[in-house]
């Protein structure tokens, strides 16, 4: 599978977002969905097809898609939620925290 296309990055977002509930609207629009740390890296792999994966080590994941978005998966914020985390120019951030 190759690198996803604009049009592609929104429908893996809404793949993603399958299961998820709305949790709230800050700087960032937020979801939670279940499954940890371990579902959001599997969220993350799906977005970053055929693109350069940096690890940064703790577990902490970033990528840069073909549209200028900038992806990265952690596993725990400051709310204590694995995130993976969607930054596309001209959108809201979008974050999803990961729940057991």
């Amino acid at each position: 599978m190759g690198a996803l296309t604009g049009r592609e990055i929104g429908s893996a977002a809404d793949d993603i977002l399958q299961g998820a509930t709305f949790h709230r609207q800050s700087k960032a629009t937020q979801y939670l969905k279940q499954g940890g740390f371990g579902q959001a890296n599997l969220d993350f792999d799906a977005m970053a097809p055929g693109v350069t994966v940096v690890d940064r080590g703790g577990g902490l994941r970033t990528a840069t898609l073909s549209n200028g978005s900038k992806i990265n998966v952690r596993p725990f914020s400051s709310s204590k939620y694995a995130t993976l985390e969607i930054d596309t120019p001209g959108n809201p951030l979008l974050k999803i925290r990961y729940d057991w």
